[in-house]
């Protein structure tokens, strides 16, 4: 699909500017239905997995806050939020996309043994995402604000892009079906699927579009080592959560934690880079790379712990 984007761009069948066009249908409609569905359609007390949600979702914030501190050092000319979007793109899987085809696959699509990778996917919308977002605006609010500016009309600023994001919006219409367990009329179910399984291809589409560049020596150098942080730093850092602490996963669970954890970034943080105009190339540089070289680190993941 990343390629497809990219021949699309090169022969003039997709015009500059087209990427913008099919990331704002993601952000605004098909990413909002994701978000919908999935939790809408979760039963909650399946969903409280807290050992693996522990080890899955505190191993992706230890490597965020690291990459933060990190990335500073080696990557002079960016600003916090767009630090931001480069440690999300290290952190970010594509369980979506990836992770729910590849335990179809392993496990022959027994419920109980997709459940943690349904967990990972409601982890990264319902969690990540909107925590990475919230702190990229007070990010943005921090850095760009004017300093006569009282902290009270800052927070109220930083709330109300909250509010409006189309992001936290479909979370929270799906936490309101999930928790009053009201069925959605069938017709907008079936409009809500189609445009959610629309998300990851478009998403990948436009990151082939925006590959038509480029890049500099220092930018393949620089988005090589992220991506290799991305597939794999995280899946160790899981890896010594789990010895670490004294948690209780079953075989599925463990062996879901560190493949999920190996996939290539997602590319929905694509998505987000282009709404906050904060390294769009990088990050589908990112995304491309993960994805190429999580062919033969995923695999060899795999033979080993399954």
């Amino acid at each position: 699909i990343i390629s497809s984007g990219w021949l699309c761009r090169y022969s003039g069948v997709m015009p500059d500017g087209s990427s913008k066009i099919i990331i704002n249908y993601v952000y605004y409609l098909a990413l909002p239905a994701v978000y919908i569905t999935i939790t809408a359609n979760s039963n909650i007390e399946k969903l409280l997995a807290w050992d693996f949600i522990f080890v899955l979702f505190g191993g992706q914030i230890i490597l965020f806050i690291s990459a933060i501190c990190i990335l500073p050092i080696f990557l002079k000319n960016y600003k916090l939020p767009q630090y931001s979007v480069l440690a999300m793109a290290m952190i970010f899987p594509n369980t979506g996309y990836m992770g729910i085809p590849l335990a179809q696959l392993i496990y022959d699509g027994a419920q109980d043994s997709m459940m943690p990778t349904i967990i990972s996917t409601i982890i990264n919308g319902a969690m990540i995402m909107p925590f990475i977002f919230i702190f990229m605006v007070v990010a943005e609010n921090m850095t760009h604000h004017d300093k006569q500016q009282s902290y009270m009309k800052i927070m109220k600023m930083i709330t109300l892009e909250i509010i409006k994001s189309p992001l936290i919006i479909g979370l929270l219409i799906g936490v309101f079906f999930a928790i009053t367990h009201i069925h959605m009329p069938k017709t907008i179910t079936i409009f809500l699927n189609m445009l959610a399984a629309s998300s990851s291809p478009c998403a990948l589409f436009a990151i082939g579009i925006a590959l038509f560049y480029k890049p500099q020596k220092y930018d393949f150098i620089a988005n090589f080592i992220m991506s290799l942080g991305k597939i794999l730093l995280l899946p160790v850092i899981v890896w010594v959560m789990i010895i670490s602490f004294d948690v209780t996963l079953n075989i599925v669970e463990w062996q879901s934690a560190l493949m999920l954890s190996a996939l290539p970034t997602g590319g929905l943080v694509y998505t987000l880079a282009v709404q906050k105009q904060a390294c769009m190339r990088e990050v589908a540089t990112i995304s491309l790379f993960s994805t190429v070289l999580s062919m033969v680190t995923l695999t060899l993941l795999i033979l080993i712990i399954i």
